[in-house]
């Protein structure tokens, strides 16, 4: 019983997950050095910006003002190409990304 209600609980998380990311774009992804990540209502409380290799290693994280729209700089992390995760917390939201990193 008590796996069937994490089941759900993880469920409506991912559900409610799903909602959030529609509101948060990221580009350029494939990205070299940065990202700019846009809002589509500005959030009210700060932003953080954590970034982790593919196997949820913390790398950084960023703590940014308010904004509808902000630019991570990431370029003096000397992050090699690949696949890495960002989460982006605000207020009671949290948002998962897959970003590219492509060095030229």
């Amino acid at each position: 019983m008590k796996a069937f209600i994490l089941m759900i609980g993880l469920l409506a998380g991912m559900q409610l997950m799903a909602q959030s990311n529609s509101k948060v774009t990221m580009y350029p992804n494939p990205a070299n050095g940065f990202v700019k990540i846009n809002f589509s209502e500005t959030p009210k409380t700060d932003i953080t910006f954590t970034i982790s290799d593919i196997l949820g290693n913390k790398i950084e994280t960023i703590t940014y003002k308010a904004s509808d729209a902000i630019t991570c700089d990431f370029s003096n992390l000397n992050l090699i190409n690949g696949m890495y995760l960002i989460k982006i917390e605000y207020g009671d939201q949290v948002v998962l990304k897959k970003l590219l990193v492509k060095n030229s």
